[in-house]
Formats: structure tokens, sequence, C-alpha cells
């Protein structure tokens, strides 16, 4: 038994206390688990004068010991510590029962499972459990490189020094898990296609995701810190209605649609509440969607639905009325030609036309209910606008309009229906003609047909194309009417009419893949531009 002079308890004493300070330095310096238990070995080995060592991390779900650290071990000793099962030698024993295990002679020690260690020069070991408040974290094993006996005071220090690095792994690793999941959350959160943000209670964004950003051209750090009446209404001060203040103060979840006139789409608003324990509200969390397809089809729906309710009741009207109008108009015929009624004629013919017209209507509403497919030919843009404008010269003429063709020559073919493009010409001349014959006397009436070829892939087709532009001088389209004026029913003729012709004219243009806008309308007249893609050759 050796005995311990005072003096030597004193360098002892010294020598521990210079271990544990250094290893708690370690602790406090160390970023993250590896240069952690490097730097313990490394001062554990100077304080112990010790020659080797080694720290090994348990796998709690493979319950297994893997090699962290290491510092003067050989390759092969390297190799051969590698990993441990847990009960497996003394490292993984020392694992298992939580104790510090001291081997003086490698060489005869049953406990040792891998006695070539003795071929690099490995005479004794100790190992000591890294020990945190939830179990082993770990094991750090000392080596000498002859046979030796450790005393006591060894034995404690390491014991000591494995309980506070087993607090500091264990905060370690906790730390490494929480990192690691905020990591994975952040990916997740980018990785979401729908625009989410984390409002505080005031409005101001505290995060936003990359998709949030990419709706409004931008990236998510350009938004922190702004209010969400900033980037939803381009307003500094938050609406009565605003839905974060709404979500806040009523504590439930908001949806709201907003439309983004700027960028001409629909967004859905999905506020939450984040309700902390106390139950106080510390923030709203925030999901936008473009919903401007979603909205656009369930609108197409919805006038497919009425569509097919409006050939249901105009079929209705074709079997109800027909019959009677054709009685009618028959038997006006007959009376007209009555002599005694001659003193009659101008009240027959007006009956006549009012039956006319109401024929008319009638098969308007079946053409724009029955919504034909076009019947696909080669057609000459210029030759068609010249034969319809022939067909209503004497409507003009009697209108006294001046009507002007300035078709550009070579114009290129399209695939198109000629009834159905006729049809279109004749809505819109139409409109145009009784437009100017609201004009007051004095004022000039022109109509101007225009047309001309693109012949690249220009806006708003992307394909080349043929513009047909058909301008009068009328008095205009009223600007609140110009939102409305290709919806079936509506119409801005302040003398009546069926609101058809514009909305047929609009879906047959579609139909063969072209494009019908209003492209100038002021107190100086409109005009109406027609697109359709060329022939394919």
């Amino acid at each position: 038994m050796t005995i311990r002079t005072p003096r030597r308890r004193a360098l002892d004493r010294d020598a521990d206390l210079v271990a544990l300070s250094g290893v708690a330095e370690a602790i406090n310096e160390s970023p993250d688990i590896a240069t952690l238990l490097s730097r313990t070995l490394e001062i554990v080995l100077r304080v112990t004068a010790l020659d080797a060592g080694c720290a090994h991390r348990l796998d709690e779900e493979e319950e297994a010991l893997y090699l962290s650290a290491q510092l003067n071990l050989s390759e092969r000793a390297r190799e051969l510590v590698q990993r441990f099962e847990l009960g497996e030698g003394v490292i993984g024993r020392a694992a298992v029962l939580g104790e510090t295990i001291a081997v003086t002679d490698v060489a005869s020690d049953r406990r040792v499972a891998r006695r070539e260690l003795v071929n690099e020069r490995v005479g004794a070991l100790v190992a000591t459990p890294l020990v945190g408040r939830g179990g082993v974290r770990g094991v750090l094993t000392l080596f000498c490189h002859a046979a030796r006996r450790f005393a006591e005071n060894e034995l404690r220090l390491l014991t000591t020094v494995g309980r506070q690095v087993g607090l500091a792994l264990e905060h370690a690793q906790l730390f490494e898990e929480i990192r690691s999941a905020q990591r994975e959350w952040e990916r997740t959160f980018d990785a979401l296609t729908d625009g989410v943000s984390i409002h505080a209670p005031s409005g101001r964004i505290r995060r936003a995701n990359r998709s949030l950003a990419a709706l409004f051209g931008t990236v998510p750090e350009a938004l922190i810190g702004r209010r969400c009446c900033e980037i939803y209404h381009d307003s500094p001060k938050p609406r009565e209605d605003c839905t974060i203040m709404r979500t806040v103060t009523e504590r439930c979840a908001q949806v709201v649609e907003l439309g983004d006139r700027l960028r001409g789409r629909v967004l859905r608003l999905t506020t939450d509440p984040i309700i902390a324990p106390d139950g106080r509200i510390t923030g709203v969390v925030c999901v936008t969607r473009d919903v401007t397809d979603e909205k656009l089809l369930e609108r197409r729906l919805i006038q497919q639905e009425r569509t097919s309710a409006i050939g249901e009741i105009a079929a209705g009207i074709a079997h109800e009325v027909g019959t009677p109008l054709n009685i009618i108009s028959a038997n006006i015929e007959y009376l007209l030609r009555d002599e005694a009624l001659a003193e009659r004629a101008d009240e027959l013919r007006a009956i006549s036309e009012q039956t006319q017209n109401i024929a008319a209507l009638v098969q308007r509403l079946l053409d724009f209910a029955r919504d034909p497919s076009p019947q696909l030919v080669a057609v000459d843009l210029n030759a068609l606008i010249e034969r319809t404008m022939a067909l209503l010269a004497p409507q003009f003429h009697r209108s006294r309009i001046e009507a002007r063709l300035e078709l550009a020559p070579y114009i290129s073919v399209i695939d198109g229906d000629p009834a159905q493009l006729q049809q279109v010409l004749f809505n819109i001349l139409n409109n145009a003609r009784q437009a100017m014959e609201a004009l007051p006397p004095g004022r000039t009436r022109q109509l101007t047909v225009a047309t001309d070829s693109v012949l690249v892939a220009a806006a708003p087709l992307g394909v080349p194309h043929v513009v047909v532009k058909i301008s009068d001088t009328g008095p205009g389209i009223p600007a609140t009417a110009l939102p409305h004026v290709f919806k079936p029913f509506f119409t801005a003729n302040k003398d009546g009419g069926t609101g058809l012709g514009l909305a047929i004219s609009h879906r047959i243009v579609q139909r063969h893949a072209g494009s019908l806008t209003i492209e100038k309308s002021d107190h100086r007249g409109t005009t109406v531009c027609i697109r359709l893609p060329i022939a394919h050759s």
C-alpha cells in the first residue's frame, strides 16, 4: 500500500484542480462535441501523465459505442477500438455499469475484449463513463504503454471528470438536436408551396418563407419587419377590417380573399392565432395562397351551369314562342295583302318587325346556349371582311356612316370557321353602327376596319397572329361598363339590347385560340381588337 504524505496529497489536489479547471474551460470554449472530447483528452492526459486515450459516444438506438475522439493511438489501435457493443469489453462494461473500471494488465485481464491492443503498446487502461442526468452518454478511456496500478485519487479524478463531461455532453447533444430540429423546420418551412408568414400581434412580419417572398417578387429577408398592410395593400396603415387584428381580437382563425389589382390575381389568406400557455396571443400564423386559377375555374363552372340553364330556357322559349310567332307573321303577311287595310300597313309592318326581333332574340339565345365548336378551314380574313362590309353597306349608308377599309396586303391565312367569324364581325360592326347613330347632328360618323400580321411570337397570344381593329367615332363605352361588356345579357346600349352579341363573339374568338379586347374607348370613339393565330403550314 502506497503511503501518501501531506505534500503528496497537496500536489495531487493541485493536479486535480488543474485538471477540473481545464476541463471546465474546455466545456465553456468548445463549440461542438468532437472538439470538447478532444480537449478533455488532451487535458486529462497531461495531468495524469498517461500515454494515450480515446472517447466513445453512445448511440442509444443501436446500443453501441462509437469512437468520437482519440489522442496518440496508432492506426491499428484506432481500428480495434472503433466500435463496442454495450457490455462488450471494459469500455462496454463501464457504460452499462456506470462505473470507472481500471485494468492493470491488459494482457492477462479477461475483461479486455481486444487483447491485440498489447501489440499496440497498451499495457494498462482505465475506462470511466461520461454520465449526465439522463444516464451514460459515452466512455472516456486512458491507456498506459506498460502495466501499472491506478491510484485512488486518479480514479476519483477520472470519475469526477466523467460526470462533468457527461453533463456537458448531454447539453451539447440536446443543443445539437435542437439545432437539427430547427434546420429541419426551416427546410420544411421554406419547402411549403403556400406562402407562410409569422406575424407579431401588431401585424409586423417576424418570419416569412420563400414561397411568400416569391409571390411578391422579393426575398424573405426583405419582408421581415414590414407590416402586412404594406405588402398586401401597399398601404402604411392597416385597414379597419385588418385580418391580423381581427384574428388577435377574436382569438380564432380567419379566412379572407384579397384582390391584387396590381398583379391581376386573387389571394386567399388563412390566419391562426398563436396562443401561449398563459393564454396570451403572442403572434399570428398567416398562410397565403394564389387562388386566381381556382376562382377562374369556379367562374367558368358557374358560367357553364348558367349556359346550360339558358339552353334549357331557350329551347323552351323556341318551342313555346316559335309557333305563335309563325302564326302572327303569317297573319300579318295576309293582312298586308288586304287593300282595305292599306291605311293600317305601317302599323302592321311595325308588328311584323317586332315579331322578327323576337324571333332573332330566340335564335341568339339558342346560338349562345349551343356554343358549337368551330369547323376549321383556311380563312382569308381580308376577303371575309370585304364580304361582310358589302352586306352591311346599305345599313351604313342609311345611318350616314363613312366606312373605310385599311386592309394589309398579303395578310396571313388563319384556321377558322368562316360562318362563326363572320358572326363576330357582324356583332361588332352593328354595335359600332348603333353607337354612332346616337351621335348628335354634325358629329363625324366614321367606321374603320384595319388588318395586319404579327409574324413573331408576340404578346398577348405568344404566337404569330393576325390583328383586326374595328374603330368607330361613337360616344365610347362608359368606364364603369368596360369590365362587364363581355358578360352575357349586359348591355351599355341605352335604347336596349340583348347583351348577347359581344358575349357570343368573345366566346367564338376564344374557341379559335384568339383574343377579343376593347383596346380604346372614350368620348372620341371605341376600338375593338381581334387577334387570331396564323394557320400552321
